[in-house]
């Protein structure tokens, strides 16, 4: 799928692919400055002693937001539902831009579809996927 929906500025590109008898690798665009939740766990520590400074500058919070939305975007456009945003999911660039990566619990959904499978991280699933009743590409906003 992540070769399906092509080319984002804020999705990880694929750049190729080779298998094994056992295992498939995939050859990713590079991110050198690690993942989201690295970086936040990172800045946690950083400021924790200085008085009155809790959490990442607004600007921060406003372009990381924005680009997750883009990428959001971008595959829901290509009727792809992520199913697994969390910050290990998003790799960060030597510049601080997001990349959104892992889509290995992807899938096609066409407009309308729901799923019901109970696929991705517990703690970031929307509550009518846990509730049974099934979701669309809303679950991504969740």
């Amino acid at each position: 799928l992540l070769a399906e929906v092509g080319h984002s500025r804020f999705i990880c590109g694929l750049r190729g692919y080779t298998q094994d008898a056992s295992r498939l690798y995939f050859l990713l665009e590079l991110c050198t400055a690690g993942d989201l939740r690295a970086a936040l766990s990172h800045h946690m520590k950083s400021t924790a002693s200085k008085a009155g400074r809790r959490g990442l500058a607004l600007e921060v919070v406003r372009r990381v937001g924005a680009e997750l939305t883009l990428a959001l975007e971008h595959i829901h456009r290509h009727n792809v539902v992520y199913r697994d945003l969390k910050p290990e999911n998003c790799l960060l660039t030597a510049d601080g831009h997001v990349k959104l990566t892992d889509f290995g619990l992807a899938r096609n959904l066409a407009s309308g579809e729901r799923t019901f499978t109970h696929a991705g991280t517990d703690a970031y699933m929307p509550p009518e996927l846990l509730q049974h009743q099934g979701t669309g590409t809303g679950m991504d906003w969740w």
